[in-house]
């Protein structure tokens, strides 16, 4: 890779907007939003650098739906996962109570109706919310890794699965 290592001052002297001219050749001052390097790069690697970032993030969003929706399984029943069912199926709890009822049904993602006690439901609800969790957490340290890497190489590392 075509790297340059300067001072922060001589880029910061040297930089119109994001693009350096330095003898004769275009480079790019490569930042991003989380940090400031104070390397240049040559504008073609920061172009494919940036088109790689892209498509690795499109990837992991791909693969966040994917894992935050998946389905939950409780009493050997899957019931469907995500934020706004965890919401749905704890909202189904106030409901009962307001109806002055003693247990909640469930729709699982057979369309099984389940018929749940009121802790049951809870600790269903928190099993998904627990799930959509991880999943968005995971997402959000991977897209912050794919924002911070330097190099295409480095992108190639980031991946879904537990290191």
């Amino acid at each position: 890779m075509e790297t340059q290592t300067v001072s922060l001052k001589q880029c910061i002297n040297k930089v119109t907007g994001e693009q350096i001219v330095m003898n004769g050749n275009d480079f790019i001052y490569l930042h991003d939003k989380t940090k400031v390097s104070n390397e240049i790069i040559s504008k073609a690697l920061a172009v494919k650098l940036n088109k790689t970032k892209d498509i690795k993030k499109i990837e992991i969003y791909n693969i966040y739906l994917q894992e935050s929706t998946k389905g939950i399984s409780y009493n050997n029943v899957i019931y469907k996962g995500g934020d706004s069912s965890a919401s749905a199926i704890y909202g189904a709890v106030t409901l009962a109570q307001s109806l002055e009822e003693t247990e909640t049904k469930i729709i699982a993602l057979d369309d099984s109706a389940n018929i749940l006690t009121f802790d049951e439901t809870i600790l269903l609800s928190g099993l998904i919310s627990k799930a959509w969790r991880t999943a968005f957490f995971r997402y959000k340290e991977l897209k912050l890794q794919i924002s911070n890497a330097a190099t295409v190489e480095e992108l190639d590392l980031i991946s879904w699965e537990e290191v």
